[in-house]
């Protein structure tokens, strides 16, 4: 609740942390100010591939992954399972029926251990084509690579220890 009040996130938004476990994400803490898109259960499992938090975790590029302009579910709902399906590999109508929340963007930061081991990653996912934060104390849509990079230090600046004392 507090990273969703730090980062000014609201209706539209969700933040999700998932811990690596056992060959697999577990989520282990949500929230969202828009009860639809909040808990439904924690625990839930997820595979270590095959998803976007797989991308975050994975990515050798940066610490982060985004994705930025998901077509819009509600205007065409098999596009936006096209779309998705060509960035996760197996997504089809149903699997996309059954999410809670159908994100335009989704930003997951890589949380790693005091001793920089990766643990988890932290998701905040977005039904805005782009994500919408306060960074340096204003509100701010994020539109490129460098501003999700500014993003990616605030989280490590003042969330990081938090979230690896839940390791």
């Amino acid at each position: 609740h507090d990273f969703s009040d730090k980062l000014g996130l609201d209706n539209k938004d969700r933040i999700t942390f998932y811990l690596y476990s056992d060959n697999k994400f577990v989520n282990i803490g949500r929230h969202s100010n828009n009860s639809n898109f909040g808990i439904k259960k924690i625990g839930k499992e997820f595979p270590c591939s095959g998803n976007y938090i797989s991308k975050s975790f994975n990515n050798e590029d940066e610490d982060f992954y985004v994705r930025m302009g998901l077509p819009d579910p509600d205007e065409n709902l098999n596009k936006y399972t096209q779309e998705v399906g060509k960035d996760i590999g197996q997504f089809n109508l149903t699997d996309c029926q059954k999410l809670t929340m159908r994100s335009r963007c989704y930003f997951g930061k890589k949380i790693y251990s005091s001793d920089r081991k990766p643990i988890g990653v932290l998701m905040i996912e977005s039904r805005r084509v782009k994500l919408k934060v306060i960074l340096n104390g204003a509100k701010k849509e994020l539109s490129k690579n460098v501003d999700y990079k500014n993003l990616s230090t605030v989280i490590d600046r003042e969330f990081q220890y938090i979230l690896q004392s839940l390791y």
